[in-house]
């Protein structure tokens, strides 16, 4: 096996371990009443008398729990919180994260499985400037800060897969 496509797998490693951070993230706390109650600024305090938070996986996949949350995140926004919107970006984010996951498992050189990490990072990025609801939280800023490592190296990963390819090629004649 080449240097660089032990460089290959190291930096897929390094995106996996990004992308199950993102995915374990997603589950802890992320919406607070305390947090949404300063971006409400002097809106309807009433929305703001139960004291809760959620995750971002628990408004999403358990809606019938969370409204309380989700009447908050309404107020702060100032319009109709869409679930739908965030529930679709989340599921496309989960299902470039298990594709990814499972291509890793199967073969970590491949310039195929960079260019999955890559269009997760992407996604991960944009949908936090794409879906407002993200924005409201403390911890709003680790998740683009995130997708852009995995896009980072997911980048480095594929251009040394490529030239590790080229290099084998070269080799070949």
């Amino acid at each position: 096996m080449s240097l660089l496509n032990k460089k290959t797998k190291l930096f897929n490693i390094i995106a996996l371990v990004l992308v199950v951070v993102i995915f374990a993230f997603q589950c802890i706390p992320f919406w607070s009443t305390d947090t949404l109650l300063t971006y409400a600024e002097n809106k309807s305090a009433s929305a703001f008398e139960e004291n809760t938070s959620a995750s971002i996986s628990a408004v999403i996949w358990f809606p019938g729990m969370n409204e309380t949350i989700r009447d908050q995140i309404d107020v702060a926004l100032d319009k109709n919180f869409s679930l739908e919107n965030l529930a679709t970006y989340i599921a496309l984010q989960h299902l470039l994260s298990i594709i990814f996951i499972l291509l890793v498992i199967k073969n970590m050189s491949s310039p195929f499985v960079s260019l999955i990490a890559l269009a997760q990072g992407l996604l991960g990025g944009l949908g936090f400037f794409l879906e407002p609801s993200l924005r409201l939280s403390t911890l709003s800023i680790v998740q683009p800060i995130l997708s852009f490592a995995i896009v980072a190296v997911s980048l480095v990963a594929f251009v040394v897969s490529f030239f590790a390819r080229k290099k084998a090629t070269a080799n070949a004649n």
